[in-house]
């Protein structure tokens, strides 16, 4: 699957829709797979929905996901996205993270700066009803 999706400078995201890939399938835990196991410049229905974890900033290809989860902190934790579009179809918090200096821990939002140079979009899709 990897050889589908050209290295360099193109930020294109190929959509294969309800096909499912097995590896990302296997890799989802409780509605979340870790960023590694994800495969750069491909989605699909399964990962238009999932959340994300161990992301800390968007910036070789377009992706759509629902949620990053950016796991736990004491402090506050950014979220960079550098000249690609991120698009987020889930509800509630999109890009979090859990911070442990609070009693009990509290999942707080991440603030999400862009690249000056290289700019970037992020969008909030609606889930179909």
């Amino acid at each position: 699957m990897t050889k589908l999706v050209a290295q360099g400078t193109s930020t294109g995201l190929i959509d294969i829709g309800a096909t499912k890939i097995k590896d990302v399938e296997e890799a989802i835990t409780d509605g979340k797979i870790a960023s590694k196991d994800l495969v750069a410049g491909v989605t699909n229905d399964t990962i238009k929905s999932v959340t994300v974890t161990n992301l800390a900033k968007a910036e070789t290809k377009d992706a759509i996901y629902g949620a990053i989860d950016q796991g736990e902190s004491k402090t506050a934790k950014p979220f960079a996205i550098n000249g690609v579009s991120l698009t987020l179809t889930g509800t509630g918090n999109l890009v979090y993270y859990t911070d442990t200096s609070a009693n009990p821990n509290v999942a707080k939002l991440s603030a999400i700066t862009f690249d000056a140079t290289n700019s970037g979009t992020l969008d909030r899709t609606m889930p179909d009803a």
